[in-house]
């Protein structure tokens, strides 16, 4: 469990000031984005996090944690297609999809967004090989602190080929 919550809480390396409404996909059982969310406030950090789930019961759970937490989060019980916000500042994902995948769901979805933090493991490299058939991708990439082999995708553009 404690390398979960490490490995989420070193995206928030790459938060900026600018970056204050976030969209969490997949979030699963709150990783990435409630961890980032419970930190941000030692770290001087303000953001709106939502988060974006298709399963029920993990919803449940979300939001049964967050009112345990008493903390502010908009938890949105369906696929990311169907949500109806649709810019966000920054998108978080842990463990979700492969990249190309990801990356045609967001297409797909029409949401706007100005960066993309993804914790990759050991196979990052071919994901970024698969996706750059389909898409121009301007991304940089970060030790993770979790996992010498696993890094931290940073991606500031992207747009379809």
């Amino acid at each position: 469990m404690s390398r979960h919550i490490e490995d989420s809480a070193q995206l928030l390396k790459y938060i900026n000031i600018e970056d204050n409404n976030i969209l969490d996909i997949g979030s699963g059982a709150g990783f990435p984005g409630i961890v980032m969310y419970i930190i941000k406030n030692d770290l001087n950090i303000n953001f709106k996090l939502d988060i974006v789930e298709k399963s029920s019961k993990k919803c449940t759970y979300l939001q049964e944690l967050c009112k345990f937490l008493e903390i502010d989060v908009a938890i949105h019980n369906h696929d990311v297609n169907n949500l109806k916000k649709k810019d966000y500042t920054t998108l978080v994902s842990r463990a979700f999809k492969p990249l190309d995948s990801f990356l045609n769901i967001l297409d797909m979805s029409n949401i706007k967004f100005n960066k993309i933090l993804l914790l990759k493991g050991q196979s990052y490299n071919i994901e970024i090989d698969e996706a750059k058939k389909n898409w121009e991708i301007n991304c940089d990439t970060h030790e993770s602190v979790t996992n010498p082999g696993s890094k931290v995708l940073v991606i500031n553009s992207v747009k379809k080929i």
